[in-house]
């Protein structure tokens, strides 16, 4: 009451969604193709997927079912395709499911439907290639079928969505990679949270690739490479497990400042045990074609 006699911005409840028999809720994404219905899944460490659609009535379960048998650390909705869901679990499998099934033939058309009560369709899984837990699933938000996943076995490895028999390349980070984010300019950037190893910044296409490949965002690209590695938080005992790239405001606020200054591209990173975020910047990167 008091933030609203200021004037002050406000956190307003639009809906909420029991998840029985879940346990602890682990990981949490929206659906972000266009066009698609507002919808967001969550998995838990009783192995257990779920999804929901937000509506006018607020926001209501569409699906649950066990999609694996130990704790699911990672989901994501395919960033081209709004009935594709991704799940990756303790298990060390990577899971690829088709909604259409749970949800009546109704996702992505734009329909509020409840859902059939069915169980979505697993239509690829990898059991061989990540050596423990998949910690994280990073879909890329404008290259179609290109997929970055992060493992406590201390290797970050991208894949085709099209098919998930192998990862396309794979990388040793140092540390279990907790956190993979895309950069939002910078189409073959990749920020990752290496737990007790730090951070890392990694380019997708190999190291030698130039700026003019860099903004071919139509090819999927086959190897990791490093770039840098910010070590200052986040190693031993810490572990880094926040890190994204500045987006929106923020991030045109860092460009506009950088034009000036000649200064690189602005991140942020996040540590457990030590409770500590630090924001810093990558220098030193060629400047992509326009």
């Amino acid at each position: 009451e008091a933030a609203a006699a200021a004037g002050q911005p406000q956190l307003q409840r639009e809906g909420w969604m029991a998840c029985p028999g879940s346990g602890v809720c682990m990981s949490l994404d929206w659906s972000r193709a266009l066009g698609a219905p507002p919808r967001l899944a969550l998995t838990s460490t009783a192995g257990m997927c779920f999804v929901g659609a937000l509506g006018p009535t607020g926001l209501r379960l569409s699906a649950a079912w066990q999609a694996h048998e130990l704790e699911g650390w990672a989901v994501a909705f395919g960033a081209d395709c709004p009935h594709t869901l991704y799940s990756g679990a303790d298990d060390a499998i990577l899971k690829r499911w088709d909604l259409r099934a749970a949800c009546g033939g109704g996702c992505g058309s734009g329909s509020d439907d409840g859902g059939t009560g069915a169980e979505p369709a697993a239509t690829a899984s990898n059991r061989r290639s990540h050596g423990a837990g998949v910690c994280c699933i990073s879909p890329h938000p404008s290259t179609p079928h290109l997929l970055a996943t992060g493992s406590y076995d201390e290797k970050a490895r991208l894949w085709d969505a099209r098919q998930l028999r192998a990862p396309l390349g794979e990388l040793g980070c140092d540390g279990g990679v907790w956190r993979l984010k895309w950069h939002p300019g910078r189409p073959r950037l990749l920020l990752a949270a290496c737990m007790h190893a730090g951070f890392r910044v990694l380019r997708c296409g190999g190291a030698e690739d130039s700026a003019a490949d860099e903004a071919a965002e139509s090819e999927v690209p086959s190897a990791l490479s490093h770039v840098a590695a910010y070590e200052a938080h986040g190693t031993g005992k810490a572990l880094g497990y926040g890190a994204d790239w500045a987006h929106g405001g923020a991030r045109r606020a860092a460009q506009a400042e950088a034009e000036g200054e000649g200064r690189g591209l602005l991140g942020a990173t996040c540590s457990f045990y030590d409770r500590t975020m630090h924001v810093w910047r990558l220098e030193g990167l060629e400047s992509p074609s326009p």
